[in-house]
């Protein structure tokens, strides 16, 4: 990870000016991060696909006939259901159930600090620090990233590990494009930082909350599959050809940054931490982002797995 982010108010312009790509809760929810794995599951190759396909079902959740194998929001296709629910599994281990030793907070998120100045305006963006209070091993959404894609490609590792950050991999491709899961603004508002939106009011939501519901809530197959079919519609893989160039992690972490500036913060007083409603505009921003940013994320997570299966 390079040592910050470009700061500076002159840095600040560059980033705002640049063309946009059009402990936090779980990025998107669901519904958003099954609509990245299916975008995934049809964009790669059917043998790549089915190497993912056989390493996943060496998965411990896969294994359990009342955790994947029989969720209530399976569609008629086995190997896409693997896909679907190894997506949300590390939000699953957040929850109460068998599979709660594989909860990994801190593995969702990376806080690149926002600096706020008294005057309301953004005065320097800093790279992530760590609570010096933190032993977590398993490090920020980065960290962790590069650990999963390590181990998911050994192949001299025990297959239900390599499932295990496969899943994690789905996740967190997941997770890297959503916002507000690579930012934590520190202003009057939340001096200590908000937590990637969690600390600001929106509406009935938090600020988190409501980007990520920005896709909708129906997470069964066969309303993700419509709609995984019409974001690539809306957005094909010809239309992000130049950062689908961008292959590290890190680099769409800024994407994210920059979306968090341009879209997520944008007209929000710095000041306040609490807003009855969105400014206008704002939510159809805030879905219009959401769509593009979904479906550039399920071509990056094809090319991701693409590569790891590779013979």
């Amino acid at each position: 990870m390079s040592p910050c982010l470009p700061i500076a108010s002159a840095m600040i312009a560059v980033l705002l000016a640049s063309p946009p790509p059009a402990p936090p809760t779980a990025t998107w929810n669901d519904c958003g991060h099954r609509v990245i794995a299916a975008i995934a599951f049809e964009q790669m190759e059917p043998v790549a696909r089915q190497a993912v396909v056989d390493l996943l079902r060496e998965h411990p959740a896969a294994r359990d006939a009342a955790f994947w194998r029989g969720h209530e929001g399976n569609g008629d296709d086995p190997d896409l259901n693997l896909f679907l629910n190894a997506s949300v599994f590390p939000d699953d281990a957040r929850r109460p159930g068998p599979f709660t030793r594989y909860d990994v907070g801190r593995a969702h998120y990376v806080n690149f600090r926002i600096m706020v100045g008294p005057d309301g305006r953004v005065r320097e963006v800093l790279p992530p620090i760590q609570d010096p209070g933190d032993d977590d091993p398993h490090g920020d959404v980065l960290e962790s990233l590069a650990a999963n894609v390590a181990l998911a490609g050994d192949r001299s590792a025990a297959p239900d590990d390599r499932a295990l950050a496969l899943s994690w991999i789905f996740h967190q491709v997941g997770d890297l494009h959503q916002p507000l899961h690579n930012v934590a603004r520190f202003a009057p508002a939340t001096p200590d930082g908000d937590r990637g939106g969690n600390d600001i009011r929106f509406g009935e939501y938090t600020l988190h909350g409501f980007w990520d519901w920005a896709l909708g809530g129906d997470a069964s197959a066969e309303a993700v599959d419509a709609l995984a079919a019409a974001l690539v519609a809306e957005h094909p893989r010809a239309s992000f050809a130049n950062r689908l160039a961008w292959k590290e992690p890190v680099e769409w972490s800024r994407e994210g940054v920059r979306l968090a500036l341009r879209y997520a913060y944008n007209n929000l007083d710095f000041t306040v931490g609490e807003f009855p409603e969105p400014p206008i505009g704002y939510e159809a921003d805030a879905t219009n982002v959401a769509r593009s940013q979904c479906a550039l994320a399920g071509y990056r997570l094809a090319d991701l797995l693409s590569d790891l299966v590779a013979e």
